[in-house]
C-alpha cells in the first residue's frame, strides 16, 4: 500500500508556483523594457529626421544662391565674342 506523504512535503508546489510567478514577472518586465526602448528609438529617429530635413531646407537656397553667383560671374562677353568670331569666319 502506498504510504501517506508526510505533512512537511507541501513546500514543492509552493516553490514551483514561486518560480513560475518569477519567470512570468521577468518576461513581462523584459517585454515592457523592449517596448520602451523601441519607442525611444522611434522618437530619436523622428527628431534626427526633422533636423536633417531642416538642414537640407537651409542648404537648398544657399546652393541656389551659389549657383546663381557663379553664373553671374561667368564672363559671357568673351564667350559671345568667340561665337561672333566663329560665325564671321564661316
Amino acid at each position: 500500500m502506498p504510504s501517506a506523504a508526510p505533512n512537511g512535503s507541501s513546500m514543492g508546489p509552493i516553490i514551483g508556483i514561486a518560480i513560475v510567478v518569477v519567470l512570468l514577472a521577468a518576461g513581462g518586465a523584459y517585454f515592457f523594457y523592449t517596448q520602451q526602448q523601441d519607442l525611444r528609438l522611434q522618437e530619436e529617429q523622428a527628431k534626427l529626421q526633422a533636423v536633417q530635413d531642416q538642414a537640407a531646407a537651409q542648404q537648398a537656397p544657399a546652393a541656389e544662391d551659389t549657383l546663381q553667383a557663379e553664373l553671374d560671374a561667368t564672363a559671357n562677353d568673351s564667350t559671345q565674342a568667340d561665337l561672333d568670331a566663329l560665325n564671321n569666319s564661316l
